[in-house]
């Protein structure tokens, strides 16, 4: 046994083995941290004596001790027999992981390249960088300047996709906004004159 703070019996070289090994650790034995009866904390019983020993560790690290409840043993579970079911109650925390957004460049409007006019404009805005581009023996360093000097081209002169939202509010965005301007006009007037009859009509008519 184990005769730290709630052990049982008399310690052994086991008993001396274990709290030294769980000192190195950093670890610490469940069964001799809460105080309970010796009844609820043996789980063998000697052949010859038929006293109970503690001879089941439910081990943890020191820091995840406040998630043990309890620890208990079933004498009356396993009939005929000199061993106890040893059961602990843990509360288990499951830590939400974050995913992290992934730094993947834009891409580039291609829809605009459709024109010659366009062809050839993009084709001149990307001479002049392609040309200052020095290609050395370090294959990293020149494919790093020939993409820097590519894309910035390409945001210059094609620019980026407009995002597409599949909202009827998005494609009607021009129409609402006309109505919405109408109608807080309409509520502009009639609380610059609210004894109006007139002009509070033409706000409800517009609300």
């Amino acid at each position: 046994g184990v005769l730290l703070r709630h052990g049982v019996g008399r310690m052994n070289s086991s008993g001396l083995r274990d709290p030294s090994i769980c000192r190195e650790f950093s670890l610490i034995i469940t069964n001799i941290t809460f105080q309970q009866r010796n009844f609820c904390t043996t789980t063998w019983m000697h052949p010859r004596y038929k006293d109970w020993h503690l001879i089941d560790y439910v081990i943890t690290k020191k820091r995840n001790i406040k998630d043990v409840n309890i620890k208990l043993s079933f004498h009356n579970i396993c009939y005929l027999s000199d061993h106890s079911l040893l059961c602990t109650k843990i509360t288990l925390h499951l830590k939400r992981t974050r995913l992290q957004k992934s730094s993947v460049p834009k891409g580039i409007d291609v829809l605009p390249l459709k024109p010659t006019e366009k062809q050839a404009e993009f084709s001149i805005k990307l001479d002049t960088p392609l040309n200052i581009v020095d290609i050395n023996d370090d294959i990293g360093i020149s494919w790093k300047g020939l993409r820097d000097a590519t894309h910035s081209a390409s945001v210059e002169v094609l620019g980026l996709p407009l995002p597409k939202h599949q909202d009827w509010f998005s494609d009607s965005k021009t129409n609402v906004q006309q109505v919405t301007d109408k109608m807080h006009s309409s509520h502009k007037t009639w609380i610059n004159d609210e004894t109006s009859l007139r002009k509070e009509n033409a706000y409800l008519k517009n609300a």
